[in-house]
């Protein structure tokens, strides 16, 4: 027996989040785009409700991006800080 469209729609929303989490990002994308035909599988009846739901995920998704963002831009910081100190350090004066 295949799962229903808006059980499938809640797993692809729980594998986002463990995804996010591990920093998979690839993978996020590829399920993301997986979804909105996912969505219209949903019976109207349920729509709203899977709907809402996926927004929280993506809601928990999108921190965790940010997230990750903020570290990616601290180190790349750091890099430049010490390439222009090392070179301040080299340079004759």
């Amino acid at each position: 027996m295949q799962p229903s469209p808006d059980a499938i729609v809640a797993e692809l929303s729980a594998r986002m989040e463990t995804l996010a989490a591990t920093e998979s990002w690839e993978s996020i994308e590829k399920i993301a785009a997986k979804l909105p035909t996912a969505i219209m599988q949903v019976p109207e009846t349920k729509r709203r409700e899977t709907v809402q739901s996926l927004l929280q995920c993506v809601d928990k998704v999108q921190v965790l991006a940010q997230h990750a963002k903020r570290d990616v831009t601290d180190k790349l910081c750091t890099m430049r800080r010490g390439k222009v100190a090392t070179a301040a350090y080299l340079s004759p004066d």
